[in-house]
């Protein structure tokens, strides 16, 4: 059987029976053979092939030039001759055939990993046996200017495996430096350094290894070399840590007859306190846990109206994941996070241009060569960054971009009324809190424990825990429970709702609550002095949200209010806009969390008090209240 080897880790080469095969008509016939060899294991759809190869083309073009390009590649690897052939083609798609005798170098390195992860058979060799693949960095000399698609695949596949092979190497690092092994550890510190110059752990790892090897002279060559590196390209100084090992050294506090431990670098968890406590959200916690302990998952927006508890949701996932962390640290274990998660407010930031020194200031950089610097800094880091309050910094996004590009250790965790738009992005749309939807009321007054029945329900949880702290003798009796489930669902569960109706127990019993949350929103406002204006009431928040509407969809969301228990697409281009515009409208209000939309019933679904907002606005305007009622109406 014919066999062809192709190598992605380095210089793209291919050889087919051990002989070079260098006939590749184009670059981008080595492009799609190695596209289709990276990304082997499912067929590649052709218009998409055109499309990333050259995306400049008009279809039909795009289209004929992969053709000739497929007929050129086949040729130069004697596809045609080979029994099973090395690719398989159909009309509408192209993969590279599972059954041909085809060797990928990172095919093999991808075992390898799985091997060292379920560690099957000895870890070391199945570390040094995928290291061994890795000549270089992923096609480091076959690059696509004019093609985007391509050129961001390269260089995200590029990160992903030097990742990796960068954990690698650390562990065979401090095992080999654990077992006396000095020069072999060397050898791969060194490799370290050259991959990834700005890495002071790399550095240090080096520094020890050839002051425990009784080369002290070199070692502090290495802390020059370190500073060097870190001033020219990022305008920093060392870290404490770095310069302390440099001292030890030049005292001869460290040589070959001192014990050596290797020091891993110090996670930093910046995280804000919460100044209250935590209720329900269980499902959107798991599925927060699940999305961030998944390095494919690099960016989660938590979405949903103002007062829907995002900010709040974010501290308590950063603060579950720093307290996993600090357990496997204090444990020797891996890090979900090696150099921490860090808190990162926005809510004072009104400019694009605010936003890099507002990083730079969160991660303790002093921020003197611009983006370049901050991008270069993240770039060595393992860290979960928690961006709260994105919506009104949306022009700014594309450096979020980039940083994911550049930065394959960084994850984003971000909390906004509107979808930021990126590709990268995953949504977790946020309601309001879980309480009971059926009439409760014939088993109210059966109830013996009011507290064990509210505590199974987040939303009444909230509001009673928020009355007591305004009425510390506040005690909930079984006469008081159909009120606390009328003002639940009146807020439709929505926790800044619930907490300023809370705020007036000091005053007015719940059923005086009720009421006076029946009667518009005005009610619900507080006079903290603690919180932004923005969130000491119902209006305002909402208001800050209507602000970046534009004319068009603040009178579509108007005239939606008129509908209650949701709508579907027809029923709101009837009402409220034209059919045409229907589709954009409603997409845009639901990403800007003025509507949810159920993808179980294809219907779109206001909160209540978002409802009686818009309603407010729709009554504003006379002429087109009557127009929009007549028209619900027939």
């Amino acid at each position: 059987m014919t066999r062809l080897a192709i190598r992605l880790l380095g210089p793209f080469e291919v050889t087919l029976d051990g002989e070079p095969v260098t006939q590749f008509e184009t670059l981008k016939t080595r492009a799609l053979l190695a596209y289709l060899a990276a990304e082997a294991g499912r067929p590649h759809r052709r218009e998409a092939l055109a499309e990333m190869l050259w995306p400049d083309r008009p279809e039909g073009a795009a289209r004929a030039n992969l053709r000739h390009t497929l007929r050129s590649l086949r040729l130069a690897i004697g596809d045609h001759h080979a029994q099973p052939p090395f690719l398989h083609t159909t009309r509408h798609a192209i993969a590279l055939n599972p059954d041909a005798d085809c060797w990928v170098d990172t095919h093999d390195f991808a075992r390898s990993m799985t091997g060292v992860e379920r560690r099957e058979g000895p870890e070391t060799e199945a570390m040094e046996q995928a290291i061994s693949l890795y000549r270089g960095a992923f096609l480091e000399d076959l690059s696509l200017p004019d093609s985007a698609l391509f050129e961001e695949w390269r260089i995200l596949k590029r990160e992903q495996l030097q990742r990796q092979v960068l954990d690698l190497l650390s562990r065979l690092v401090a095992g080999y430096e654990r077992q006396g092994e000095y020069r072999r550890a060397l050898a791969h510190a060194w490799r370290k350094v050259d991959l990834e110059p700005w890495d002071e752990t790399a550095h240090r790892q080096v520094m020890r290894l050839l002051a425990r090897s009784g080369r002290s002279a070199e070692a502090l060559g290495q802390y020059e070399a370190c500073r060097k590196v870190l001033a020219d390209e990022l305008g920093a100084d060392p870290e404490a840590e770095t310069t302390q090992l440099y001292e030890q050294i030049q005292r001869g506090e460290l040589g070959p007859e001192t014990v050596m431990r290797a020091s891993p670098p110090i996670p930093v968890w910046k995280l804000p306190a919460a100044p209250t406590p935590f209720f329900g959200r269980t499902d959107e916690l798991a599925s927060l846990d699940a999305m961030l302990t998944n390095p494919a998952t690099r960016l989660v927006t938590l979405t949903g109206p103002g007062g829907s508890g995002k900010t709040r949701l974010a501290l308590e996932a950063g603060a579950r994941v720093a307290e996993k962390d600090r357990q496997a640290f204090a444990d020797g274990l891996p890090l979900a996070f090696r150099h921490g998660a860090v808190f990162v407010t926005l809510a004072a930031i009104d400019t694009v241009e605010g936003l890099m020194p507002a990083l730079a200031d969160a991660l303790g950089l002093r921020l003197q060569g611009g983006k370049e610097q901050l991008i270069e800094a993240l770039r060595r880091k393992e860290i979960l960054l928690i961006l709260d309050n994105l919506e009104h910094l949306l022009a700014a996004v594309e450096l979020l971009a980039e940083i994911l590009r550049a930065a394959p250790g960084v994850q984003f965790l971000g909390t906004s009324r509107e979808r930021l738009q990126l590709q990268a992005e995953c949504v977790l749309p946020l309601g309001g809190l879980v309480y009971p939807e059926q009439d409760f009321r014939p088993s109210l007054a059966e109830t013996s424990d009011p507290d064990a029945w509210v505590a199974a329900f987040p939303a009444l949880q909230l509001l009673v825990e928020s009355a007591r702290r305004v009425q510390p003798r506040f005690a909930l009796s079984t006469e008081d429970l159909p009120a606390l489930l009328d003002i639940c669902r009146q807020v439709d569960g929505l926790p800044l709702a619930l907490e300023l109706a809370a705020s007036w127990a000091d005053t007015l019993s719940l059923s005086d609550i009720l009421a006076e949350t029946r009667q518009g929103l005005h009610f619900l406002e507080a006079e903290w002095l603690d919180a932004p204006e923005r969130h000491r009431s119902i209006r305002a928040v909402f208001d800050v949200s209507w602000r970046r509407l534009d004319q068009a969809e603040r009178a579509a969301f108007s005239q939606l209010s008129v509908f209650r228990g949701g709508f579907g697409r027809e029923a709101a281009a009837e009402v409220a806009m034209g059919t045409a515009a229907a589709p954009r409208i409603l997409a845009t209000l639901v990403r800007k969390s003025f509507l949810q939309h159920d993808p179980a019933t294809h219907r779109y679904h206001v909160h209540e008090l978002l409802r009686q907002y818009g309603s407010e606005k729709l009554n504003a305007d006379p002429a087109l209240e009557t127009a929009t009622r007549d028209q619900h109406s027939q």
